[in-house]
């Protein structure tokens, strides 16, 4: 209740916002939330934790049923998309708190966690998609670089420019990334003058 409390001021009032702000829109006493939380830093670190655990929960889960890649990246990519969509301000809130440091930086271990989790399943799906002959033998961890990137991209634009349902957005998504941007007959040529692994 104050997790959601904080994504809802946070929505509105960006870092402005105050733990009087918090305590207020969660029907509490700003004492009392104190007894939780030590500031407002930490609800707000608390908020991406929690997006984080419930993304690497999504990307690591298994399907009630077994699937073929297709199926299953779809699968997956849904799940996360459900979880962004049902809980809005909540997911919104905790990717706008994610700690990114200056590169070169040492990162938050909990976030280090939460990024190889999802990394991991991510190069292990698109090794699954190459070991079932649905991607050509390349390497799993550009697949899932080049993939996740554009999902990243996706859900940007969602969080920007939406609400508006995500699945159908995923859906061209996958297909660009399966069958590729380019129409067949650019894509014969540039398949003739690359070289064969």
């Amino acid at each position: 209740m104050i997790l959601e409390a904080a994504a809802r001021v946070f929505n509105q009032k960006g870092r402005a916002l105050t733990v009087e702000d918090i305590a207020q829109e969660a029907d509490y006493s700003t004492s009392a939330l104190y007894k939780h939380f030590s500031n407002k830093e930490d609800i707000l670190h608390t908020l991406w934790v929690q997006v984080g655990e419930r993304m690497a929960e999504i990307f690591q889960s298994e399907p009630p049923v077994e699937l073929h890649f297709t199926k299953r990246l779809k699968w997956t990519f849904y799940g996360m998309a459900k979880m962004a969509e049902d809980t809005r301000e909540f997911f919104l809130a905790g990717m706008a708190n994610t700690p990114m440091g200056a590169v070169g930086c040492e990162m938050e271990s909990a976030y280090m966690d939460h990024y190889r989790t999802m990394r991991s399943s991510m190069i292990a799906l698109m090794q699954r998609g190459i070991d079932e002959g649905v991607l050509r033998p390349n390497p799993a961890e550009l697949y899932s670089m080049a993939l996740g990137g554009h999902l990243h991209s996706v859900v940007m634009h969602w969080a920007i420019h939406g609400p508006y349902p995500l699945k159908p957005k995923i859906d061209q998504l996958l297909e660009i990334f399966l069958t590729g941007a380019a129409c067949e007959e650019v894509r014969s040529s540039i398949l003739a003058q690359s070289p064969r692994p």
